[in-house]
């Protein structure tokens, strides 16, 4: 899940946990809705095959020149 909110205080005085877990105990969502806001559109959004694709076959130039340094 990536946690954003409009409200960074409440990160003051609840745990990753609480934050983490506090929809699973709720009526909010259905159980599509809520595998939606914990996985799925963030799989959606930042994991599409050729995204991946083109990230695993690309090269780091500053690793390639640690590598041939080191």
């Amino acid at each position: 899940m990536i946690w954003v909110t409009d409200s960074p205080w409440s990160v003051t005085f609840n745990t990753y946990h609480q934050l983490a877990t506090w929809l699973e105990n709720t009526d909010l969502f259905t159980a599509d809705e809520l595998a939606d806001v914990m996985y799925n559109n963030a799989n959606r959004v930042y994991f599409k095959a050729a995204d991946v694709a083109a990230a695993q076959a690309a090269e780091d130039p500053v690793a390639a020149r640690f590598k041939k340094s080191h």
